[in-house]
C-alpha cells in the first residue's frame, strides 16, 4: 500500500470518528434562566420553561437571571426526579 493510499483512509477514518463525536455533543437544554444558585463545588441552574435542575460541577462559569443559555450534556434521575449533568453550558446573550 502506498503512502497516500494510507493518508486517504486515514483521513476518512478521521472525518468518520469526528462525525460520530458530534452526534453525542447534541444540546439537551435551552432557555433562560429562572433561578440559579452557586454551591462550593457545583451550580444548580434552573430554566424558565423546565422544572429539571441543571447541575454543573464547573463553577468558574458565571451566571445571572435572565441570561439564554444552551446546555449540553446527560439527563438522569436522582431521588426521583429529573435533572441535567451539564458537561457544557453556552451563554447566548
Amino acid at each position: 500500500m502506498t503512502n497516500e493510499k494510507l493518508y486517504f483512509i486515514l483521513s476518512l477514518l478521521g472525518v468518520l470518528i469526528l462525525f460520530v463525536l458530534s452526534e453525542f455533543n447534541q444540546p439537551v437544554l435551552t432557555g433562560k434562566i429562572n433561578f440559579v444558585n452557586y454551591y462550593s463545588e457545583r451550580t444548580i441552574i434552573i430554566l424558565n420553561e423546565s422544572e429539571r435542575e441543571i447541575i454543573l460541577f464547573d463553577t468558574a462559569q458565571l451566571f445571572n437571571e435572565g441570561d439564554e443559555i444552551i446546555v449540553y450534556g446527560k439527563t438522569e434521575k436522582y431521588k426521583n426526579k429529573t435533572q441535567i449533568i451539564a458537561d457544557k453550558i453556552v451563554l447566548l446573550n
